[in-house]
This record gives C-alpha cells, structure tokens and sequence, in this order.
C-alpha cells in the first residue's frame, strides 16, 4: 500500500468516527451494532447518556490499573466496551456515589436486539450477565 493511500484511509476514517461521535442523539435512543472492533463479543455495554460509566472487564474484585479502583475504566457519552476498549466481555457498571443510571438490559444475539424496558438504579457496583447486553445512562436521582 502506498503512503498516499495509506493516509486516504487514514482521514476517511477520522471524518467516519468525527462524524458518528459528534453526532447528537436522543438518550433514549437504541445504540446501533457496535463497530467491528471486537473478534466476537459475548456481551456489549452501550452508554447513551451524557456522562461517563464506569465499567468492570471482569467480575473479579481487582480493578483499574493498581487494582484498587472501583472501575476498571470509564465508557465516554454515546460510547461502547466493544469499540472504545475492544473488549469482548464486559462483567459489571459502576454508578458514582450520589448519581442514579437508567439502564436496560438486551439478550445477546442479532441486531436489531430486543430491548427490556428502562429501570432506575441507585449508585454502586453490579453485576452484568454474559447473556445480556447493556444499554446505560447516568441521571438525577
């Protein structure tokens, strides 16, 4: 591949993601199939809200970088585990203390995917099944 090609490739895909990460959406729109970033994930997390969640890879009691965090990281607004980390898993959701989140849960499989309706939960760590996906936002209590 040529060094000019290369880099066509290279602005054609910045403007793609610029324009679909610019985008506003409706928080209480369905996410879309996430990008092909993940080789197969089992379950995926879909944030649709304006703030950040955080998020657990693994259900394991070890998160962030020391080990010693709440959260193993932080999905941006209109964001997802599969295309902002690659991950193919993601096991639990952190909401902050004083902050509710609205979340609604899908069964894996094909897109479209069938989504449950909306329920309110209070800050705090939980658990996410394998079987599901997750679609969340942070909002008032």
């Amino acid at each position: 591949m040529t060094r000019r090609r290369a880099r066509a490739i290279l602005v054609t895909t910045a403007i793609a993601v610029a324009a679909w990460g610019g985008a506003a959406a409706p928080a209480a729109a369905a996410p879309h199939a996430a990008a092909a970033s993940c080789s197969n994930p089992t379950n995926i997390l879909f944030n649709s809200g304006a703030g950040a969640i955080g998020v657990m890879h693994l259900w394991d009691g070890v998160y962030g970088a020391d080990g010693k965090q709440k959260y193993d990281a932080k999905v941006n607004s209109l964001g997802d585990t599969c295309s902002q980390f690659r991950w193919n898993e993601v096991r639990g959701y952190y909401v902050g203390p004083g902050a509710c989140a609205n979340v609604r849960f899908a069964p894996t499989g094909p897109y479209p995917y069938q989504w449950g309706t909306w329920r309110k939960v209070t800050a705090g760590s939980r658990p996410i099944s394998a079987n599901n996906h997750v679609q969340i936002e942070a909002t008032r209590c």
